[in-house]
Formats: C-alpha cells, sequence, structure tokens
C-alpha cells in the first residue's frame, strides 16, 4: 500500500495532500473489503474438511474420531 501511496503523495503539489489522503483512504477500504471477504469466507468454509485431509484419508485411511473440520484444528491447536 505504501508503494502505491507514495507517488501519488509525491505528486500532490497542494501542501494538504488532499488528493493523496483520498487515495490512501481508497486503499485502506479496498484492504478491508477484502478483509471483511476473507472472514466470511472462513466462516462459511469452517466446517468443510479440508481436501488434502480428504485425500490423505482415500489413501492411508480415516484417522481416529474422523476427518477434523477447519474449526475443530483451531480448537486442538488452542488446546480446548
Amino acid at each position: 500500500m505504501l508503494a502505491s501511496t507514495a507517488p501519488v503523495w509525491l505528486s500532490d503539489p497542494l501542501t494538504e495532500k488532499p488528493e493523496a489522503r483520498r487515495f490512501l483512504d481508497r486503499r485502506i477500504e479496498n484492504v478491508m473489503q477484502f478483509e471483511k471477504a476473507k472472514a466470511q469466507f472462513r466462516k462459511v468454509t469452517a466446517k468443510v474438511p479440508n481436501p488434502a485431509e480428504v485425500l490423505g484419508a482415500l489413501r492411508y485411511g480415516l484417522p481416529k474420531g474422523g476427518l477434523p473440520t477447519r474449526r475443530r484444528k483451531r480448537r486442538i491447536r488452542r488446546g480446548a
């Protein structure tokens, strides 16, 4: 984000840099939209098994307790 904002900042002739500030605000908004989309995707796919684990189960058999979901994996890592 800094690399894309620097040329706009340097080319803005006004001392208050209003154009550069608007540009930076738009970039921050883009990042926040992306993070929101990632969070929604993780929420939707929390109970979906990892495809690599499914393929491993086909080759090596199921582990005890079945295939862990991503949510169960997180709880296991955190010690819950």
